[in-house]
């Protein structure tokens, strides 16, 4: 059987038994392995089946052929390793702005919009600290190059990134690794029956590793923490539950859980005196993190008549904290105590709702469609000096770098110890699209 995809869902095309690395536009050779005779491929790209060739765009589908390289994915962007004219632009380590065609805006600020729309099994991720996920057990991902405005909605202008995880029957497997820099890494998933119409699949993965960067004492007075290179300490548990209640229906509810509890990496000075791959910093480099990624979706397809009706209900939610040595560097102007720290506080919330009914007949296909979505975004953003007073989030000595960031003019008469901005958002989003 082989499955090809490029939208929300995939359609399974009989009589060909056909391994694919890639595929854009039609049929080429990338495609390797029996002849195709007969048999047209069916993606989604619009979201309803249609042969590839008739498709007026730009389709990339990455699947099973590739299924060792999807279970090794480090992370998200790691997508620009297996695909031509995709690109991510990583900010404070962990969030991904996707560029297709190298169309795309680079910033580390969590709502700042990317030109490249990005999916996890049909949900939209409306942030980029979303796109910085822990992938695993994914059965395929489908990129669309080219402005998908028209069916994948806002911040597509590039194009279209979907990850999709694999359903319930899709087989047991199991891997471990371990590598450089004490790198351990555990995934699997398995499948069980609960009825002849219940099917449970669990995922999940362990990923653990040591410093990347080396960190060197580059003044006598200030130790070197080699953890402040940063730690990678994360989980990820998944959950499918497909229930095929009649012939022509079916409800899929998929529920994750990702946690990264390592340290954050602190940044390279250019001005030390440092090689590459090397920092110098304080113990007050030293920030762990603290984020959770959770969510729950609910799909449903069924049959009224002539016409197919899909819903998907989802919520998707973060809380992270973390921070690191904002400055870079051991004791700025040989003075320890003017170190300058930053940490992050984020919660996020996302509810959406999508509903699509659809029909083929014998001159065309019929789509209409209607996507709605609300989220609220909180975001304490600190800068300090010295020491933290976790109570009053009061530094121990002045911020030199304060009058550069609010002006000469203070807005108080007190010597500035700390910067605080506070961020608070809430968008409601609605289209109907055909």
């Amino acid at each position: 059987m082989l499955r090809l995809g490029a939208g929300l869902a995939a359609l399974t095309v009989p009589a060909m038994t056909m391994p694919v690395a890639a595929q854009e536009g039609a049929v080429d050779d990338e495609i390797t392995g029996d002849e195709i005779t007969g048999d047209e491929i069916i993606v989604t790209a619009t979201k309803t089946g249609q042969p590839i060739e008739q498709i007026a765009g730009s389709v990339r589908v990455i699947d099973g052929a590739l299924a060792d390289a999807l279970n090794a994915l480090d992370s998200a962007e790691d997508v620009t390793k297996l695909m031509s004219g995709v690109q991510a632009a990583i900010a404070n380590g962990t969030q991904v702005a996707f560029q297709i065609r190298g169309i795309g805006a680079v910033d580390h600020q969590a709502l700042t919009p990317s030109a490249a729309a990005v999916y996890v099994d049909g949900v939209f991720l409306a942030t980029n600290v979303q796109t910085g996920f822990l992938p695993y057990d994914v059965d395929r991902i489908e990129v669309l190059k080219g402005p998908q405005g028209s069916l994948y909605g806002r911040n597509a202008s590039s194009g279209a990134i979907n990850f999709i995880t694999a359903l319930p029957g899709a087989g047991t497997w199991a891997e471990a690794s371990y590598g450089s820099h004490e790198r351990l890494a555990l995934s699997g998933a398995f499948d069980l029956p609960v009825t002849d119409k219940v099917t449970l699949r669990v995922a999940g993965r362990r990923l653990t590793q040591g410093p990347l960067l080396d960190n060197r004492q580059t003044d006598a007075g200030v130790p070197a923490p080699g953890e402040a290179g940063g730690e990678r300490d994360e989980w990820g548990l998944r959950a499918s539950l497909l229930w095929t209640p009649a012939a022509q229906a079916e409800v899929l509810i998929r529920a994750h859980w990702e946690a990264d509890n390592g340290i954050n990496t602190a940044p390279r000075n250019d001005s030390l005196d440092v090689g590459d791959h090397e920092i110098s910093v304080g113990p007050d480099g030293i920030q762990p993190a603290d984020n959770e990624f959770y969510g729950i979706s609910i799909e449903a397809k069924s049959r009224l008549g002539a016409w197919d009706i899909f819903s998907l209900s989802a919520f998707e939610g973060y809380d992270q904290q973390y921070g690191f040595d904002f400055d870079g560097t051991p004791a700025p102007f040989g003075n320890p105590d003017l170190n300058a720290n930053l940490s992050y506080n984020r919660d996020f919330r996302q509810y959406s709702q999508e509903l699509r009914i659809g029909r083929e007949t014998g001159w065309g296909s019929t789509l209409v469609g209607l996507a709605l979505s609300t989220d609220d975004f909180s975001q304490d953003y600190l800068i300090w000096c010295g020491d933290l007073d976790p109570e009053t989030l009061i530094g121990s000595c002045p911020y030199v770098g304060a009058p550069g960031r609010v002006g000469p003019d203070p807005a108080s008469v007190g010597t500035p110890m700390t910067l605080l901005t506070v961020i608070e958002q809430s968008r409601d989003t609605g289209a109907l699209f055909t």
